[in-house]
């Protein structure tokens, strides 16, 4: 089989990088709720639930209201219900359990969000080229694109890893 070599127009290389963000992100996504599963993250969201309905229970107000519901209160109920909360709000954060659960919730969110996207690059950007040649990921073999070095070789597996893994998730 013979390929002719030419070299690509802005367009059609905008237009592959565009569809491979598209499909990276949506791959992306599939893994942090794979991930997130695999963590147990609803597990902590829930505990974390229960300590606001405590505190709610406790201060007999509800810390999150609708616009709407919050309009309908008077200036005088508004200012009560800003001195609750304050007051909610202080005993949460001396809650060393509630501490505890948004410290945890924000490291495996940050944790989720980090191992989902390197996942779907070092998938998108490294296997699926590997599996395609000439370091094509799909949006590259629709527009007819893919990867070569300067003297006109296939890129090598070592140069598409570093690619995909320097050069993506980095």
């Amino acid at each position: 089989m013979s390929v002719t070599l030419q070299k690509a127009g802005l367009w059609k290389r905008i237009s592959a990088f565009l569809f491979d963000i598209i499909l990276t992100f949506t791959l992306a996504l599939g893994l942090s709720i794979a991930v997130s599963a695999i963590m147990h993250y609803g597990d902590y969201q829930q505990q974390l639930e229960v300590r606001y309905t405590y505190y709610e229970e406790q201060f007999g107000v509800k810390f999150s209201i609708s616009d709407e519901e919050y309009e309908q209160l008077t200036d005088e109920q508004k200012a009560e219900r800003e001195q609750i909360l304050e007051e909610a709000t202080a005993a949460l954060r001396a809650d060393e359990e509630y501490v505890k659960l948004t410290n945890l919730i924000f490291y495996m969110t940050v944790a989720i969000v980090a191992i989902s996207a390197f996942l779907a690059i070092l998938i998108w950007q490294f296997l699926i080229p590997l599996l395609f040649g000439y370091g094509r990921t799909l949006g590259k073999k629709i527009f007819g694109l893919g990867v070569i070095r300067t003297n006109l070789t296939k890129a090598s597996n070592p140069v598409l890893f570093i690619r995909a893994v320097i050069g993506s998730y980095t």
